[in-house]
């Protein structure tokens, strides 16, 4: 069930905060976040669909009931799916047909990185996080990645219509 998910979560990435949108887990973000929604009115004695056995089989787990979503918390949780994107396809050229969500951080990502290298201080990037875009072979150039991603589409193509003879447009 969801919670041997969040196990296998926990032991993959050392935390429970699983993304709304993660390929891997693809419904497990959703559950995680209404277990957040139900030990809060738990909490305020609403009506909850809780119980009390569930919240201590969660502790068990170490999760986290007070999500604080700040800007570096969502660049970590993207990255950590940048990673699992990674692991699953061998290259960081997110596909907008795989990943939607993932595929526009990607790209601001591309747009914080010019900024930065111009001195640009409303850039979002710092050198930490360049150098782990760098680890798993982030391309900082549309260009280089393109073809990749053409690639990912066609792949996409040849799984949804069982053939690879795209028609033109």
């Amino acid at each position: 069930g969801r919670l041997e998910e969040l196990v296998s979560y926990v032991k993959e990435f050392g935390n429970t905060r699983v993304p709304p949108y993660f390929p891997k887990y693809l419904s497990l973000g959703h559950w995680v976040y209404k277990q957040r929604v139900s030990y809060k009115r738990f909490q305020n004695s609403e009506l909850s669909l809780i119980t009390t056995k569930q919240i201590e089989l969660l502790n068990k787990v170490g999760f986290e009931w007070n999500i604080i979503c700040t800007l570096e918390s969502r660049w970590n949780t993207r990255y950590e799916e940048l990673l699992s994107y990674v692991q699953d396809f061998g290259h960081a050229q997110v596909s907008k047909s795989r990943n939607p969500p993932l595929a526009v951080w990607s790209q601001s990502q591309r747009v914080n990185y010019k900024k930065f290298q111009t001195g640009d201080f409303s850039s979002e990037i710092t050198e930490r996080k360049v150098g782990l875009l760098n680890l798993v072979g982030f391309e900082w150039k549309c260009s280089e990645y393109s073809w990749y991603r053409r690639y990912e589409d066609l792949l996409d193509f040849v799984i949804e219509f069982d053939h690879a003879h795209v028609p033109k447009i």
